[in-house]
Order: C-alpha cells, then structure tokens, then sequence
C-alpha cells in the first residue's frame, strides 16, 4: 500500500473513532440530564418508600430518621399493616391473598420528599442504612410522557444497593 493511501486510511479511521466517542459522551450526558417534570404536578412532593424485614427495624430506622428534615409525613406500615393493605388490593385475586403470608410481605416507611432531591435521597438513604432492603422513590410523571395505568409506578426509582465487600467496615 502506498504511503497517500495509508495517511488515508489512517485520517478515516481516526475520524470515525473520534465520531464515536463524540456520540457516545454525548448518550452519557443526555442520560444523567433529570428530565423535564410534568407543571401540573411539579410543585407536589415525590414519595419515597423505605422497605425493611421486621417491625423492629421499621422502628428503629424511623428513630433514626426522625431528624432528617428532607423528609415530611413520615408514614410507618408494619407487616401486618402491608398484608391489609396487599388483600385490599388484591381482593379480586383471593387465591393470590391465600397464597401470601403477612411475613412475606416488608414493613416500610413513607415519606413525602422534593421532586428534585427524590431520586438522589433514595440512593443515599439505601447507602447509609444496611438494614433497608429496599429504597424506592416516585416522582412526578415526565413531561410529555402520556399516562397510562401505572403512570406513578412508571416513574418509579429504586435505588441500587451498596456493593458490599470483605474489606468494607461494618454498620
């Protein structure tokens, strides 16, 4: 191959490398970009639920939370409180409820918290406290998204769990 050829070739490939690496920077940044909320609804408060194994811990979690001014209306929901709640809800499907031990079901906290910080609260609050098994924040529908049955539950965040390793400390 001749030299001109080979300078071609190689100011090709090398465009078509930066190409990708422009599109693809740009995803990233598109994706950590918070999507505009619907107005009708911006102005009210996300709702984060906070998912533990025991009453207990539901207990002692809430204690700890209590001075944390991020979040308003804290609601407790035992375990047996869940399972009302789960027959209510499934009152149409009585061999899904006989099926079901209130054991099997969480206890949780509730709690009203800013659209904004919702998503980033939920994520910190799953880090900070190991005996949370599950942080769930639901925000304001996006705008232009069009509603549907589950239009709440669509916009539904759970938050990842910490990695947890041999060498990380303790509670």
């Amino acid at each position: 191959m001749r030299a001109p050829a080979k300078r071609a070739l190689l100011l090709g490939g090398s465009a078509a490398v930066i190409i990708v690496a422009v599109v693809l920077v740009g995803m990233q940044l598109s994706k950590n970009k918070e999507p505009e909320l619907e107005p009708a609804c911006a102005d009210k408060p996300a709702r984060l639920t906070l998912y533990v194994e025991t009453d207990d811990q539901m207990r002692a979690l809430a204690g700890k939370l209590s001075g944390d001014r991020r979040l308003s209306d804290p609601q407790l929901e035992t375990k047996a409180k869940a399972y009302e709640s789960f027959q209510k809800l499934f009152k149409d499907q009585p061999e899904l409820v006989k099926l079901t031990r209130q054991e099997a079901l969480p206890a949780s906290i509730k709690a009203s918290v800013s659209q904004d910080e919702a998503n980033a609260l939920a994520t910190e609050i799953q880090a900070r406290y190991p005996e949370i098994s599950r942080a769930v924040a639901i925000r304001c529908p996006v705008k232009g998204q069009a509603p549907g049955p589950g239009h709440w539950d669509d916009n539904a965040f759970t938050a990842p769990k910490p990695s947890t390793s041999a060498g990380s400390p303790g509670k």
